[in-house]
Order: structure tokens, then C-alpha cells, then sequence
């Protein structure tokens, strides 16, 4: 329509490594020569309330194999059915088109991905409340991602080479009774009120945390921030005693503002607004993008009277 464009950049990852599409930058120096099913994109949206992206041609089968190889591959989500495994279908906004919602037993991803199962070991997605983690070495507590859908894309970390098949189209049946009851679900890494602000990178981060030598409780709130004082991170405590995983966002650096921390930058936490020691044999950093790392926390609101 001839007015401001919607978006000012969009990468992508494939075979070949990283490509980047920017509208303010010098078309010489742009390597995104095409984009394709199956694979994922980031969109840096700068309108602002969002916009919607309309996509044109014909839909490829659910269960078109797509080749993934060994390490870091960015893919697109084929089905056009929302795999969830919490109690709530998730709240998001999807395309028009999806037929159904269906409810899966914890982890979503054993039934998703259960083409690729023993030769995955990590996935990150990105959605409406910012960076989600499943890790197949982690304790189930600590995941938190807790869908897949179309319309989102996804990172996923192979252990080898496979081809991801992903399950044909099911309609949606009645919701499941899961004998342990209702699965705990942590609110949004940032949620309402929170000052932390969503980039293209997180590094995730998980661990025990005390408050006067006691289990830490469900609705405390555990929060990062880097070493320039930006809040990078906020976990409400889902489970007793565990906190994450948190979402701590890297700075964007195609921007003039400090979104969140820079590579091999220390962390410093804070649960409910007290200061957290790290409990770790080494040095809280930002390390990169979609690592992992835990830090065990301890804080103390009483005061110790000294022994004398």
C-alpha cells in the first residue's frame, strides 16, 4: 500500500547457517535469498499491536518428512492441529484455519516429535509470552514448553540426523484425566506487569532455591538481571523448592536500547526482591543463545544475630 512496512527484519536457518533479511539495511549485505515450507522465521514486528501475515499456495501434507540435521535446525510447524499438554488449551493466537486443540499426556512433545524420539535433545519456541524450553535431560518441572502449533516455529537441537515426521490431523476429543491431577503450568516468563522485554535470544536457567534455608514456595518470584542493572528474567515458582526454567533474554543489539544481557555477562538474581547467592562452583554468565545452565539460589530476609 505504499505506507511503513509491518516488520524490519527477518532471519532464518538452514543447512548453510544463519541468513538475514534487514529493511534498513544496504541490500548488498542481505543473505536471505528465499524462504520455504518447513522451516522457521524470525520477524521482527515494529508496528505497533502486531500484524497479521497472510500466506498464500498450497498446504503440504502434515506429515511431509522434513530432513533435520545433526545440532541446531529452525523449523515450521506442518499440521494444522494445536498438541497441548496442560489443562487449558493454550491462549495465544493461531491461523484461522486450525481445526482442532487436542490434549496430550506430559511431555506434548513425546507425541509431536515421536518421529525423532532418542535423537533429540532439546527444543525452544517462541510465542505471545516470550521463550519456551524443553529438554529431554532436565526433571520434567523445569520444561516449558508446554504446546505445539501452527504458525510458530521451532528450534530443535539433534543428537544426529533424521527425518521429522510430524502426526496427521486428529480431531479434537474429550479432555484427559491425568490421575496425578492438573498440571501445574508457571505463568508467562514475562508476565503482566513485568518489565522484562522479550528479544530473539534467551539463554534458560533453572535450579533449587531456599529463602532462610527452606524450600522456596509456589508464587515466589525469582528475577535475573545483568550486571548493567537490566531485568532480564522473571519466574513465578510453579513447584516447591525449584524454580525455572527462566527465559533470561539476550540484548539486541540492532537496537539502541538494552533489552537484556550481553554475551558472557554476569547474572545476579534476586527472589522476591531479596538477593540471591548463586550456589554454583562457577560464575553466573549469559552464555548464548538457547544454552542452558543451572544455578542453584539462596536467599535470607531474617537477620542472623552474631555468636559471640
Amino acid at each position: 500500500s505504499g505506507g511503513k512496512p509491518a516488520w524490519r527484519r527477518v532471519t532464518s536457518f538452514d543447512s548453510t547457517g544463519a541468513h538475514l533479511m534487514d529493511t534498513q539495511l544496504p541490500p548488498p549485505v542481505n543473505t536471505l535469498k528465499y524462504m520455504c515450507v518447513g522451516y522457521g522465521y524470525w520477524v521482527l514486528v515494529t508496528q505497533e499491536g502486531g500484524a497479521k501475515l497472510t500466506l498464500n499456495g498450497a498446504r503440504i501434507k502434515a506429515d511431509t518428512p522434513l530432513a533435520l540435521q545433526q545440532d541446531w535446525n529452525l523449523i515450521g510447524y506442518l499440521p494444522n492441529t494445536v498438541y497441548y499438554d496442560t489443562t487449558n488449551p493454550p491462549t495465544c493466537e493461531f491461523p484461522l484455519d486450525v481445526t482442532s486443540f487436542v490434549q496430550k499426556p506430559a511431555p506434548v512433545t513425546g507425541f509431536v516429535l515421536a518421529s525423532i524420539a532418542g535423537k533429540f535433545r532439546r527444543v525452544t519456541s517462541f510465542d505471545c509470552t516470550g521463550a519456551h524450553l524443553y529438554d529431554t535431560t532436565l526433571p520434567p518441572p523445569v520444561n516449558t514448553l508446554h504446546y505445539m502449533g501452527p504458525g510458530y516455529g521451532y528450534w530443535i537441537k539433534m543428537n544426529e540426523p533424521a527425518n521429522l515426521i510430524y502426526p496427521l490431523d486428529t480431531p479434537a476429543a474429550p479432555p484427559l484425566v491425568f490421575s496425578g491431577g492438573p498440571i501445574a503450568v508457571p505463568r508467562p516468563n514475562n508476565y503482566a506487569g513485568s518489565n522484562v522485554t522479550p528479544t530473539n535470544t534467551s539463554l534458560f536457567v533453572y535450579g533449587k532455591v531456599t529463602i532462610d534455608d527452606k524450600e522456596a514456595q509456589v508464587g515466589d518470584v525469582v528475577t535475573v538481571y545483568t550486571e548493567g542493572g537490566t531485568l532480564a528474567g522473571e519466574f513465578i515458582v510453579a513447584f516447591e523448592g525449584m524454580y525455572g526454567s527462566i527465559a533470561v533474554y539476550g540484548d539486541d543489539l540492532f537496537t539502541e536500547r538494552v533489552e537484556g544481557a550481553h554475551e558472557d555477562e554476569k547474572l545476579y538474581f534476586k527472589v522476591n526482591g531479596h538477593p540471591a547467592d548463586a550456589v554454583t562452583p562457577y560464575i553466573p554468565l549469559w552464555t548464548e543463545d538457547r544454552d542452558v545452565i543451572r544455578v542453584d539460589l539462596a536467599t535470607r530476609t531474617e537477620v542472623i544475630p552474631k555468636s559471640f
